[in-house]
């Protein structure tokens, strides 16, 4: 009897041992890079609470500096030790990562899904075909505009169905051009211009250009950005700065930080700057302009247009727990959860599904509703940058284009047709 009972003690605790030594096991942790600073990690964290319960699978965040995020994943990539299970990728970068095959297809993540998803961001994330990224987070460069100043000097203001046109534009930029020193330097400029040798002033020529109804490359494939509507593109962001003096000098060292800081004084009348800006100007801890902007489409030459893309999350093709972080993506980018992150960290809508929960909450205002609306038809009818590994070299290459035509060292011709060698250098 003493021994059925010793062995009875035996197994139980046997049984104890394997159950868990067996939750030890389950209870996996991956490791997810994000970009440092930026407003979705600290959402991702309170989201990532109910995952860990629903899962047992915890999270380690890796943060990374903006100005070393891409340097830095490719080192971690290109070494294959596996230390990352699920990368942030902005959409530049998605082509160059995807051909280096440093991230794994996901299409069959979102396969019952897909037709939830707006179509830009799906094609900000994919190269040659193939999904690399599931978008979480939808980008798109708006328009932004003093509705005080433009009810004060009787300027139309736009719409959705009526953008601004450039001779609009440059009319308004004249009149809120005000000069109120008595150094005889205007208080507040009516435009701004990003000139900075850095990839962001890069989307402010490529909206020009593609507003004109312009593009880098022909369908052909060879390299069209030096034609008549190239150079008259770039031209029309020199003359902003240096013939109409409409837009602050020093622009070939500015970029979207300048951008939203002189914005944000109520510095600048009417400004274009990617969807992050919103929720800064409409902080009155930091902002003059409270109550005092709106946003609309991009303004609009032969169309109204501007850069569309998104940040999406992906797999390494080194990564170590590819089931845990497969579970982490489906849960980030559910309908609900993303309905969680844009209250979160407010931006356009990435599902259809998702923009249907916003407005039916109502967790929004009808003013912010509507402005979201507005950033969701910016990503819809925005373009997006040509899907191919050779961007970021080419990105640099207009980067150098840009600052060198803003600066004055060449003319934006000269600046267009070097850059066109260069690039068609690189592709050959």
């Amino acid at each position: 009897m003493a021994k059925s009972r010793h062995l009875l003690l035996y197994v139980t605790a046997a049984m104890l041992l394997l159950v868990l030594t067996g939750q030890a096991i389950a209870a996996k942790t991956i490791t997810v890079a994000v970009q440092a600073g930026a407003p979705e990690p600290a959402v991702y964290k309170e989201l990532s609470k109910k995952f860990t319960e629903q899962t047992g699978i915890q999270i380690e965040w890796i943060e990374l500096p903006q100005e070393e995020q891409r340097s830095k994943l490719i080192i971690e990539l290109m070494s294959g030790s596996g230390a990352f299970d699920v990368i942030a990728l902005d959409h530049p970068w998605v082509a160059e990562f995807a051909a280096a095959g440093f991230i794994e297809p996901l299409d069959y993540l979102i396969a019952d899904e897909r037709d939830d998803f707006l179509p830009s961001p799906l094609a900000a994330m994919s190269y040659d075909g193939k999904l690399y990224a599931i978008p979480q987070y939808a980008v798109a460069v708006i328009m932004y505009y003093r509705t005080d100043l433009f009810e004060q000097y009787g300027l139309r203001q736009p719409t959705v169905e009526q953008p601004l046109t450039w001779d609009e534009l440059l009319e308004a930029a004249r009149v809120l051009t005000l000069d109120e020193d008595a150094d005889g330097r205007p208080d507040i400029y009516g435009t701004f211009v990003m000139g900075k040798r850095h990839p962001v002033p890069v989307s402010g020529f490529m909206d020009a250009l593609h507003q004109s109804g312009g593009s880098v490359f022909a369908e052909d494939g060879s390299v069209i950005v030096h034609s008549p509507d190239g150079i008259a593109s770039l031209q029309r962001l020199v003359d902003l700065v240096h013939q109409h003096k409409v837009a602050p000098p020093g622009a070939a060292s500015f970029d979207h930080v300048d951008n939203h800081t002189m914005f944000l004084q109520g510095q600048i009348g009417v400004t274009m700057n990617w969807q992050y800006a919103y929720s800064m100007f409409k902080d009155p801890s930091q902002s003059k302009v409270v109550g005092k902007f709106a946003i609309a489409p991009c303004p609009q030459n032969v169309v109204s247009t501007g850069q569309a893309g998104a940040w999406g999350l992906a797999i390494p093709t080194s990564a170590r727990n590819k089931q845990e972080a497969e579970q982490w993506i489906k849960f980030i980018t559910s309908p609900e959860e993303m309905y969680n992150l844009r209250l979160g960290s407010f931006g356009p809508a990435v599902r259809y599904s998702e923009l249907e929960l916003l407005a039916g909450s109502g967790e929004l205002d009808p003013q912010t509703l509507q402005d979201l609306q507005i950033m969701t038809r910016a990503v819809e009818v925005g373009y997006v940058i040509p899907k191919i590994p050779e961007w970021p070299q080419i990105e640099a290459i207009l980067a150098e284009a840009v600052s060198a035509a803003i600066s004055q060292t060449k003319t934006a011709e000269q600046a267009l047709s070097d850059a066109a060698r260069e690039i068609q250098s690189i592709m050959q």
